[in-house]
């Protein structure tokens, strides 16, 4: 409701994202359906955990979700986050609480679970219309993860999906990630998911520069004048179905 209110100052440049609850799947569409259509925002997103006591990703329970996101033209975002208020016991016991140790883990690594998740389980098959945008994470790691995805497709089979095509191809149809700077690969990324990357500034977050948070985009010779135009423009359109 908040965010709503802020929103409202300038609907033209300020555009709402919902957060969804995780403790039930049918608070989660009520909240969805009421943050798309009575408060007009773009979006949803919730956090990637899976959280004890509350039901899996994948579970049946969340496709009244999906295909309400899916039939309303609406993204949801997975973006991760590590503070004390974060369901972390894996990380913590893991690296003996060393935060600097959990939080470079953290974000990469359930980002990889929960785009497993949408892939192996046939969320994305059987909503092909569905978006979904896994930020604050980098691009980097998508080349390699989706390689390894689509070896396991070869090898193992994915027993929970009926797949009819790679988990690659299901990324490049439908999901997004989001860049802060110039990473390692970025041509690699760009080639072979060129309308999959957004921009992010992070602000106010300490890595989220300004000014000059574009500059090292804006200037590198990794990719072309066009990506440069899809990172910054054209692929949050398609992401968010915004009005240009």
């Amino acid at each position: 409701d908040w965010l709503a209110t802020y929103c409202a100052h300038d609907p033209s440049r300020l555009i709402g994202i919902g957060v969804l609850p995780m403790a039930h799947p049918d608070d989660a569409l009520a909240e969805a359906e009421r943050c798309v259509s009575e408060l007009g925002f773009k979006g949803v997103w919730r956090r990637p955990e899976r959280i004890p006591g509350t039901a899996a990703l994948h579970d049946p329970g969340y496709e009244p979700l999906w295909s309400f996101l899916e039939e309303s033209n609406t993204p949801i975002s997975v973006h991760p986050g590590l503070n004390g208020a974060t369901p972390s016991d894996f990380y913590m016991n893991h690296f003996d609480n060393d935060y600097t140790a959990m939080h470079a883990a953290h974000f990469p690594v359930e980002q990889m679970m929960n785009v497993t998740d949408f892939v192996s389980f046939g969320i994305l098959e059987r909503h092909p219309e569905l978006r979904v945008a896994f930020l604050e994470c980098g691009a980097g790691w998508v080349p390699y993860y989706m390689h390894r995805l689509d070896e396991h497709l070869e090898v193992f089979g994915y027993p929970n999906a009926k797949l009819s095509m790679k988990p690659s191809e299901y990324f490049q149809r439908q999901c997004f990630v989001s860049v802060e700077e110039v990473e390692p690969g970025m041509g690699v990324v760009m080639d072979a998911y060129p309308d999959s990357v957004v921009f992010a500034s992070d602000y106010p977050h300490g890595d989220g520069l300004f000014p000059g948070a574009t500059k090292e985009l804006m200037e590198t010779d990794q990719i072309s004048d066009a990506d440069r135009n899809r990172i910054f423009d054209d692929n949050a359109v398609r992401l968010y179905a915004l009005e240009t």
